[in-house]
């Protein structure tokens, strides 16, 4: 699964934050607790191939529009072990911030 999020959404989260540490800058996390992940919803990478295959069958440059699957040597050489990329926003939310 992947996270999502609008970039206006990331850009609100910016200035709450930018705004907070101009008024208090003790008041806002830094370091290992100020880390501020902005996340809209998950989606997977099966749902993101079969859009682009769907695409490039209706625009005549693909020839199926079902995704085919990496192999093992493809996932390590283009993606490293991990196939997955998950954040939590527990701190924007603690400056309402939500999405």
């Amino acid at each position: 699964m992947l996270n999502y999020i609008l970039i206006i959404a990331v850009v609100e989260l910016y200035s709450i934050l930018f705004d907070l540490i101009r008024k208090n800058p003790d008041a806002v996390a830094h370091g290992r607790e100020g880390f501020y992940f902005a996340s809209g919803g998950e989606h997977n990478m099966y749902d993101i191939g079969k859009a682009i295959a769907g695409k490039l069958m209706a625009i005549g440059k693909g020839t199926n529009p079902e995704p085919s699957t990496f192999t093992d040597e493809e996932i390590k050489l283009y993606f490293g072990v991990s196939r997955t990329s998950y954040s939590l926003t527990h701190s924007p939310k603690k400056f309402n911030w939500c999405f």
